[in-house]
């Protein structure tokens, strides 16, 4: 009886949580667009929440939804149902495993992942996961680069990620105050990004899935663009632009951390309708050819970055919470014939 009152309690937190950030996306949508939502598609949305998904706590992220398209559809799966209901059911303990950066290139094994050391507990290891003497931590992170990028484990939306020259670079100072991170070199984006934020780091989120017949798709993709003076995305401070999947073609418009919608970057005025996404077909293929080897997880969102050859890179992978309710309000419903809406909540572990 304890545990079931401790997590209908977390629940309830949770739920509050993402009811009170849906109610601001709401208010900005309906601000900027000039009309309220209307109380019939309200009503379809509840009772679409409380009927399909078992309650009317999803409601709120299907009116975001519904205000962004016009009208509301079926299908759609709200944030948190999604990462209440959805991922602890499909991806298990591959939730904590996926931030835990310093195990990716280990778990996939692939030369698209631009690892060049690790940080273990105030220990340099190389790209294999071999000791390295901290006098030689320099010579081997930037072996092939005289800038990296290091990220600590289990961070996200862009904290705890640092810039580092060669002339920046201090071992001893990183080990005293870094316990576990990743060390990747530096990739420069391709030129058709520097329109968007000139020598940043702009990175295509796609999201693969385990397919019913075990084989595994592309979903959604959307671009993450820097912005706020930040050359690295930030989830407070970024713009979301939605990409055509079968053509990796940019939507006309962007939008802000906050739900603003815009037509171009907001400070170097770029636009983004009809931009095409170099490397793009090879981005969907890295990403589901990697899905494959991990057949036990069932949703992947992964941030991958296109060089000046149009080679893509893996830079993170999320089986955590990673982010859906943007490709729903613009792209959605992305996640049709999987079953997800008739998922019982999983059952969780609890340390008495």
């Amino acid at each position: 009886m304890l545990r079931t009152i401790v997590r209908k309690g977390i629940d309830l937190h949770y739920d509050r949580l993402h009811r009170r950030e849906a109610g601001q996306a709401l208010r900005t949508v309906e601000g900027q667009t000039k009309k309220i939502l209307a109380k019939a598609v309200r009503h379809q949305a509840e009772e679409y929440a409380y009927n399909a998904l078992g309650s009317r706590v999803f409601a709120p992220w299907l009116f975001v939804y519904s205000a962004i398209a016009g009208k509301f559809r079926e299908g759609w799966i709200p944030d948190n149902y999604y990462g209440r209901i959805v991922c602890p059911r499909i991806n298990g303990v591959f939730r904590s495993i996926s931030g835990v950066k310093t195990l990716t290139q280990r778990l996939f094994q692939s030369d698209r992942i631009p690892d060049s050391g690790y940080l273990i507990d105030g220990r340099f290891f190389d790209r294999h996961l071999k000791p390295i003497p901290i006098e030689d931590a320099a010579r081997v992170v930037f072996f092939e680069s005289n800038d990296v990028v290091v990220k600590i484990d289990s961070s996200g939306k862009g904290r705890g990620v640092r810039s580092f020259s060669r002339r920046e670079f201090d071992p001893v100072a990183l080990a005293a105050s870094t316990a576990q991170a990743v060390i990747q070199t530096r990739i420069s984006q391709h030129r058709i990004f520097d329109e968007f934020v000139p020598g940043g780091a702009t990175t295509l989120r796609l999201t693969t899935v385990r397919e019913p017949d075990a084989t595994f798709r592309t979903r959604a993709a959307y671009l993450r663009i820097p912005c706020g003076g930040h050359k690295f995305v930030q989830s407070s401070s970024s713009v979301r632009v939605a990409v055509d999947l079968a053509s990796g073609v940019l939507a006309g418009a962007g939008y802000l951390s906050d739900w603003t919608r815009v037509a171009s970057h907001p400070e170097t005025g770029a636009a983004f309708k009809g931009v095409q996404i170099p490397g793009y077909f090879e981005a969907i293929k890295l990403c589901q050819d990697l899905h494959a080897t991990v057949p036990q997880v069932g949703c992947i969102g992964w941030d991958v970055i296109v060089d000046t050859a149009s080679r893509v890179w893996l830079l993170e992978w999320n089986a955590g919470h990673n982010d859906v309710r943007f490709s729903e309000a613009l792209t959605g419903p992305c996640f049709l014939g999987l079953g997800w809406e008739c998922l019982e909540p999983a059952e969780r572990v609890w340390q008495m």
